[in-house]
Formats: C-alpha cells, structure tokens, sequence
C-alpha cells in the first residue's frame, strides 16, 4: 500500500509539464483571438465590394473563434489533468496520459515544445507515479 501522503517524486514531471501545456493553451486564445482580428482587417483591406467585406469578417469570425473554442477546451482539460494527477486520481493519470501522446503527435515538428510531453510521459510510466495514481 503506497502512502498518498508523500507525492512520487516524478509526479512533478507531469504537473509542471500540463501547467507548460495550459500556459501555451491559454496563450493561443490570445492568438486565436489577434489573428481573427488580423485576417479579417487583410481581407477586408483587399476587398473590392461589400459582399466580398461579409465575407471576410465571417471567416474572421470563424477563424478566431475557432481558435478560442479548440484551445479553450485543450487549457481546461490540461488543468483538470493536473488538478487530477495531484490529488492521485486513476482518472487524472488516463486524462493526462492522452493529453501528453497528443501533445507529442501535435508537437513533433517542433522539439522545444515536444520535449515537455516526452518528459511527462516518462513520469507517467514511472512506476511510482502509476501507483500513486491508482484511487
């Protein structure tokens, strides 16, 4: 029987790497959120007619809120893994194991920002880490 009283010291691999992973989430809202803005003010300046400015804010529109609406749900998802994976819940540990296999697929291109799943998937397979995950 593992003592939930003392965290797995590579618990810490995984929570400060979602914490990473929310932090980027939250900051491509804000992107989402200028380039929207940006994309519809460049079409809306090459516009030749009032049909072709509707146009534009729409896809605008869609274009930033969409941004919003997928990095929204990818930070909230991120904080409740870690809330999870804190507090030693099997849910957490599954939650965060998905996140950091799509983090690393989404990622690969990019190795600075890839290196962090990699780390909390080693923290995840670490067995002390499983253990103190399994409530």
């Amino acid at each position: 029987m593992i003592n939930r009283s003392i965290q797995p010291s590579k618990l810490s691999w995984v929570t400060v790497n979602l914490y990473i992973y929310l932090a980027i989430s939250i900051l491509m809202v804000f992107l989402s959120l200028a380039g929207g803005a940006f994309f519809g003010a460049l079409v809306n300046s090459a516009a030749e007619t009032t049909d072709d400015n509707i146009v534009g804010t729409i896809l605008a529109f869609v274009f930033g809120i969409g941004g919003v609406i997928f990095f929204g749900i990818a930070a909230v998802l991120h904080g409740i893994a870690a809330r999870g994976m804190a507090q030693g819940k099997r849910w957490g540990w599954i939650l965060s194991m998905v996140l950091m296999v799509l983090n690393v697929i989404s990622y690969i291109g990019t190795l600075l920002l890839a290196i962090p799943a990699v780390l909390g998937l080693v923290g995840l397979l670490d067995r002390d880490v499983q253990d103190y995950a399994k409530n």
